[in-house]
């Protein structure tokens, strides 16, 4: 037998006599029952859509004729029929809004994979024998949790705690739980304290959000570098460290261990959170990151044919990875589709929505790796390419990422014009102010659509506070932004080519999937500008640079960390977990460096935009 649920649509399947409340319990959809479902306050109340059955004698007396006959019934109560259509009243509360852009908001249910729910135990006596952990798992079944078998999973940590609880407080205890087994126990009513952590690894920067899983909401987040920066820039340099290195790979692994716990102290400390009230954590990342993450080499990576050492999603004990949380806690390692595409890009499908838009769709993020996502509904490719850290502000001469006084916005007409992260004093260039820079002095002519940095001598009139700016670092061209600590912060001609080769690879790779699709760029309806300094990125300016030059400035959507968005989701929604795992099944990956005719698009794609666009 099966029944439709509303909202979301949901088909599930049920045994002939079970009541609503019994079958939303066992497939473990939240829907609230005040009074424990003993049929007493009225308020759990459901409108079947199609296929009522007979009001029962309580929901006579609870509801009135009119709510009655349009179908409206108690889920404690009634009994479903084959085929019958649901709607779960009120179930539209138990929403958030997720917005990922200005242009982008989804109405998301709140239905994550692990719950908490408040039992009132009896414990065993003299008279009737029994054993503290059966008579949790009692309660638990007579709410409607039952687990696979064989069995449960128990924490150890769990089983030994579970005696003092027990007595703390006459049997009232919370059980943190989800399909596989029990998660956390603690003593009194803590259902309002369920919390999870989306954390994306990123090369250069990791990020981080604690989340309401009641609610969906964010209650705080953060941002670091990645330690392992100073190991290796990038992921090749960080696998060549693994070879060459005998603790190398340890040394990885730990420095992004403590970059975690470190992230995750904040959270807690920001919010007054609690570390047992972290149920789960859904992280996303690079496979090179990912590999790193949990110990595991990954000189294959780098090594025709490119082989990573797994790809499915993994879980993983907090305990295991040295993380301080609930005793049963997870660490969920979503899916990569490929060595050089990752957990992080299949989130920014989530978030994005890419895989269910009817329209032709192109994802980029923009990272230390350049992944690509063209397609739509119907079909969907992916390629990376080898961009370089440039966009996050790595290996440029004043680059640093987007902390506290990087300067993310830099604008040029008579004067300079320079914005910093929270408006303090100056510290180096991130990636937007990168790219804003780079654009006005193409645009004035400082830069060659080449690529060149230009003398004085060869460029023609300018204001004088901007050309005063021009000088010489090492006997070449250079462009002075801002004084730090008594240096000067100032783009050279090699900063200028860390630009060039990253713009290049990536436009190479859109001109690739294009290909592939057999599209052309006015086929393409809308792009996501994904990445963390997508949000703040001038889209005019990266046209200016020649990506995406060919498209309208109107289509294209930055929609900043689109990772750490869809890891979020992944927490909040099992329905947008799972979608991880399908769309691993359904991307097309096209290897770039083995595609023919690559290397002559890259060479192609090098210059900057020939034709300046309107200022």
């Amino acid at each position: 037998m099966h029944l439709i649920v509303e909202p979301g649509g949901r088909r599930i399947r049920f045994r002939h006599g079970m009541t609503l409340r019994e079958i939303l319990a066992e497939h473990d959809i939240f829907f609230p029952h005040p009074c424990g479902g003993r049929g007493a306050c009225g308020h759990c109340r459901v409108e079947f859509q199609q296929k009522a059955p007979e009001a029962t004698p309580v929901e006579r007396k609870l509801l009135g004729e009119e709510q009655l006959a349009r179908g409206v019934r108690l889920s404690c109560r009634t009994h479903p029929e084959d085929g019958s259509v649901v709607r779960l009243l009120g179930a539209e509360q138990n929403q958030f809004v997720f917005t990922l852009n200005d242009q982008t908001a989804t109405a998301v249910s709140v239905d994550p994979a692990v719950r908490k729910v408040t039992l009132k135990i009896e414990l065993p006596t003299i008279q009737k024998q029994g054993d503290d952990l059966d008579s949790l798992l009692e309660q638990l079944r007579l709410n409607g949790i039952i687990f696979e078998s064989p069995g449960p999973r128990i924490p150890p940590g769990l089983l030994r705690r579970l005696p003092a609880i027990l007595q703390s407080e006459p049997g009232l205890v919370t059980v943190t739980c989800d399909e596989q087994g029990l998660i956390e126990l603690e003593p009194g009513d803590t259902r309002e304290q369920l919390r999870g952590v989306a954390l994306d690894i990123g090369t250069t920067t990791l990020a981080a959000r604690l989340v309401d899983l009641s609610t969906g909401t964010v209650l705080s987040q953060t941002a670091t570098l990645n330690s392992q920066s100073s190991l290796g820039l990038d992921v090749i340099n960080r696998i060549e460290y693994c070879r060459q290195e005998p603790q190398g790979l340890q040394r990885l692994q730990e420095r992004v261990l403590e970059d975690m716990r470190s992230m995750l102290r904040r959270l807690l400390d920001d919010s007054a959170a609690q570390p047992e009230s972290v149920a789960q954590v859904v992280v996303v990342g690079n496979p090179t990151m990912m590999h790193l993450l949990l110990g595991v080499n990954p000189r294959s990576i780098a090594l025709s044919p490119y082989t990573p050492v797994w790809t499915r999603t993994l879980r993983v004990t907090a305990d295991r990875l040295g993380l301080s949380l609930a005793s049963g806690c997870e660490v969920v390692v979503a899916p990569a589709v490929s060595a050089y595409v990752g957990a992080d890009v299949l989130a920014g499908v989530v978030a994005s929505r890419l895989a269910e838009q009817e329209k032709l769709s192109l994802l980029i993020d923009v990272g230390t790796n350049g992944e690509i996502v063209l397609g739509h509904r119907g079909r969907l490719l992916a390629a990376a390419t080898a961009a370089g850290p440039a966009f996050e502000g790595a290996q440029i001469s004043c680059g640093t990422w987007a902390a506290p006084g990087a300067i993310d916005q830099v604008s040029i007409d008579d004067t300079v014009q320079l914005r910093t992260v929270e408006g303090a004093a100056p510290i180096g260039i991130c990636g937007t102010g990168l790219v804003d820079a780079t654009a006005e002095l193409l645009r004035l002519g400082i830069i060659h659509p080449g690529g060149r940095l230009l003398p004085r001598d060869n460029i023609g009139p300018l204001a004088a506070p901007v050309a005063e700016r021009l000088l010489q670092v090492n006997g070449q061209p250079a462009f002075y932004l801002a004084d730090s600590a008594g240096q000067r912060l100032a783009l050279t001609a090699r900063d200028i080519r860390q630009v060039q080769l990253a713009k290049g690879a990536i436009q190479a790779g859109v001109r690739i999937l294009m290909r592939e699709m057999g599209v052309r760029y006015e086929d393409i309806e809308q792009v996501f500008l994904a990445g963390s300094f997508g949000q703040k990125l001038r889209a005019a300016n990266l046209q200016r640079l020649g990506l995406l030059a060919e498209i309208e400035s109107s289509k294209i959507q930055p929609i900043g960390n689109s990772a750490l968005a869809g890891a979020q989701l992944a927490l909040v929604s099992r329905d947008d977990l799972a979608r991880m795992d399908e769309l691993q099944g359904k991307i097309e990956y096209i290897e770039l460096s083995a595609y023919p005719g690559f290397t002559d698009a890259y060479t192609d794609a090098l210059p900057f935009a020939e034709t300046p666009l309107p200022a």
